[in-house]
């Protein structure tokens, strides 16, 4: 997500720009295993950000708990199987 900000992708151009605050969001990134102890936090978040409002899940942590998928902690493919996400990128 880094790379996107700088020179040589330049999504300012399109009108992207990361925001500090999620009721200055529209899209929120997933980018990692979501745990027992996150899930709180992030639907927190997803509930301050105004509509018209999307979820991105990136990648097979977010998708599936990618290596921890077994683990105890970890939430079984909520964040892919949630109505909330409409867009799924696994690489």
């Amino acid at each position: 997500m880094m790379h996107t900000g700088a020179a040589r992708y330049d999504l300012d151009r399109f009108g992207i720009i990361f925001r500090p605050s999620p009721r200055q969001s529209d899209v929120m990134i997933v980018a990692g295993t979501l745990t027992n102890k996150m899930a709180p936090a992030l639907r927190k978040v997803y509930d301050q950000m105004p509509e018209p409002r999307w979820v991105v899940s990136m990648g097979s942590c977010a998708n599936g708990g990618g290596y921890y998928h077994y683990s105890y902690a970890v939430l079984q493919k909520k964040i892919a199987r949630s109505k909330k996400t409409q867009i799924w990128l696994n690489k």
